[in-house]
């Protein structure tokens, strides 16, 4: 069985049981337009209120902490605007968890990054 599986036949008996996998959206800009994006019809918050990175990093060790297998890094927007991204990446691999990011890696420059930096 999945660990989903788990999760689901455990919660069906009582027990509190964390998600397997939690998504943050760190931001809803974007630096494209593209015709495609369900992103047009995501109603944003109007104060334009964003988590800052401090709490996005507090929020990746709580869900480590309640046994969170996975998480994905999405949202209404491309995550490398914001310059944390990295630094998301890298907490959630070093807190043992899986992590999925969507981007449409615009953003990134060749040689940005390389895979040493996410040790």
């Amino acid at each position: 069985m999945d660990d989903r599986t788990i999760s689901i036949l455990k919660w069906r008996k009582g027990l509190k049981m964390p998600p397997v996998t939690l998504e943050l959206f760190p931001t809803f800009d974007c630096n494209q337009n593209c015709v495609f994006c369900p992103r047009k019809h995501i109603e944003k918050d109007e104060t334009g209120t964003v988590l800052s990175d401090k709490k996005l990093l507090y929020i990746i060790d709580e869900a480590s902490g309640l046994g969170v297998k996975k998480i994905d890094i999405v949202g209404g927007g491309e995550p490398f605007k914001r310059g944390i991204c990295i630094e998301l990446i890298k907490r959630i691999k070093e807190s043992k968890m899986e992590g999925y990011l969507n981007t449409n890696f615009s953003m990134l420059q060749k040689n940005s990054f390389s895979a040493t930096d996410i040790k």
